[in-house]
């Protein structure tokens, strides 16, 4: 498993909303000039947590995007797997019926299971609130 820059880059996004007062709408010009990274990027990770429901946008002057609810509410996992494609370290573990026709007899998949449960167990040990807090 290899955390992708568009999963980073929309961590970094949840911080920079969470670190600003709990009304306030940011824009995403504002928040690609604190974090250094493009209007561009920033918009297809705002667009894929605004669909899931993590973030609200509103329009026009003032407008921009806030996290709905509290940074507390979500957990880096949460975030991550909004964005990023798989978490799993092999891919037979991608979906939540596993496909591969050896399933039943891979003397390797309790272990892919067993990284899988710690990678998963350890990012939603930490909340966008918990980033801010280190």
């Amino acid at each position: 498993m290899k955390i992708s820059t568009r999963g980073r880059y929309a961590i970094r996004l949840m911080y920079d909303l969470a670190s600003q007062p709990t009304d306030a709408y940011c824009t995403l010009k504002s928040i690609a000039e604190r974090q250094g990274i493009s209007v561009k990027y920033l918009e297809q990770m705002a667009k894929a947590l605004t669909r899931a429901g993590v973030l609200e946008s509103s329009h026009g002057r003032g407008g921009g995007y806030r996290i709905h609810g509290s940074a507390a509410d979500y957990t880096v996992y949460d975030v991550l797997r909004i964005v990023e494609e798989s978490l799993s370290p092999v891919a037979c573990l991608d979906s939540a019926e596993n496909p591969c026709p050896r399933k039943d007899m891979c003397a390797t998949l309790p272990l892919w299971t067993g990284l899988d449960e710690v990678i998963r167990d350890y990012l939603q040990r930490f909340t966008i609130a918990d980033l801010l807090r280190k």
